[in-house]
């Protein structure tokens, strides 16, 4: 074959074999496309329940490299990434308990509004204690430190979700600060007449970071903002407040291990008397 015939049939292959990547991606992007104003199509109606989530977190409590019995677990979404202080992950909650999701994704209230129903099909999945309660996601490769890996693509997270079409109100558990127990962490809950207790290590009144806080009689607990939220920088009130989120339990740093409240947004923090907590 002349040189010149040769140069043209490599350059024939090589747009041959670019066309069909482009053609590739094309589809995969358009395939993960929705409406973000609407709930997007839906892999399936939200299944029944097979065992509630206490129940599962009792089971699991240690942690499960990979799930091998075909159950199911159903609840609410409770969290919103929104504002930035929920990160590649959700929370659900059913009345016995809540428990993360580790989608690893973004834009997740696009895709699992607050209020909407979720079933998670477990078989395939693993589980890990994380923060006093327990998170469900994908096994972990040998290689990583995680106990549990994100689903991290649609067609992953549809395997093992479905979502309803309906979107509940969501009402938060309200507790006091000694009711906090990690039976109850992963839960939406509300605790009111707290007040904003300054720690020498606290340079602003702002919320990002963790923040102390205090009840009338002196019970402490402390909330947690990312420095990415989009609230982060915003001044807490000085005045006695309803505080909203999910519950947690973990290392505040200097501190030890404390109950945090980890809001959804700036909203979550509300002037007392005000009954409009929650979704």
């Amino acid at each position: 074959m002349c040189y010149i015939c040769n140069y043209f049939e490599q350059i024939g292959s090589i747009l041959y074999k670019s066309i069909r990547i482009f053609l590739a991606v094309a589809t995969a992007l358009s395939a993960g496309c929705y409406d973000r104003h609407t709930l997007p199509d839906n892999p399936g109606e939200a299944e029944t329940a097979t065992i509630s989530i206490a129940e599962f977190k009792r089971q699991c409590a240690e942690g499960v490299p990979e799930i091998d019995a075909d159950a199911i677990i159903a609840g609410l979404v409770t969290t919103s990434d929104e504002a930035g202080n929920f990160y590649k992950s959700f929370f659900i909650e059913d009345s016995s308990g809540g428990i993360e999701i580790m989608a690893g994704t973004y834009d997740i209230h696009n895709r699992y509004p607050v209020g909407v129903t979720v079933s998670v099909r477990l078989k395939g999945c693993a589980a890990a204690p994380s923060y006093g309660g327990l998170q469900i996601g994908l096994p972990a490769a040998d290689y990583s430190l995680d106990e549990v890996s994100y689903f991290e693509s649609d067609i992953l997270l549809d395997r093992h979700i479905a979502h309803g079409t309906e979107i509940s109100v969501v009402t938060p558990a309200e507790i006091r600060v000694y009711d906090a127990s990690t039976d109850a962490c992963g839960r939406l809950v509300v605790i009111r007449g707290l007040k904003y207790v300054p720690e020498e290590s606290d340079t602003d009144r702002a919320f990002r970071g963790y923040r102390h806080f205090e009840d009338a009689d002196g019970n402490a607990i402390y909330t947690y903002v990312s420095d990415y939220a989009d609230f982060a920088g915003e001044e807490i009130p000085e005045s006695e407040l309803s505080v909203c989120g999910i519950l947690q339990y973990g290392n505040v740093t200097g501190k030890g291990d404390r109950y945090i409240i980890k809001p959804r947004s700036a909203d979550d923090y509300e002037v007392d008397n005000s009954d409009s907590i929650g979704s």
